[in-house]
């Protein structure tokens, strides 16, 4: 964790290394978050961009919005989480029944994920 790196930096402090150490340690973290935070960009994208499309795909001829669902799933097929992957799974898989609670526990579930960042 990072209580062990405050040591090390602490002991190398002494021997002039632990400017250095703390700079290349603000650069690794830099970097993770960026990529954390683009992940979850990239998730907030994809879900939002699939929220809007089932609501606008009901207006448009059935190719054309079947289409633009699966292009949305697409995407959520990459950056989404196992346990939204899986309520997607269920969400589609309905052709003719109700949706309020599939699409209720897959909007829950975007949301627990996007928490987690």
């Amino acid at each position: 964790g990072n209580m062990d790196w405050n040591i090390v930096i602490a002991g190398l402090g002494g021997i002039g290394f632990g400017s250095l150490v703390t700079t290349g340690i603000q650069l690794i973290n830099d970097n993770r978050n960026k990529k954390i935070n683009r992940i979850f960009e990239e998730k907030k994208t994809a879900y939002l961009e699939y929220i809007k499309i089932i609501s606008e795909s009901q207006f448009m001829p059935e190719k054309e919005g079947s289409w633009k669902r699966t292009t949305a799933m697409a995407r959520i097929d990459l950056f989404g989480s196992d346990d939204v992957l899986d309520k997607l799974e269920i969400v589609s898989s309905i052709k003719d029944g109700d949706l309020k609670e599939p699409l209720k526990n897959l909007f829950k579930a975007m949301r627990e994920d996007l928490k987690t960042y």
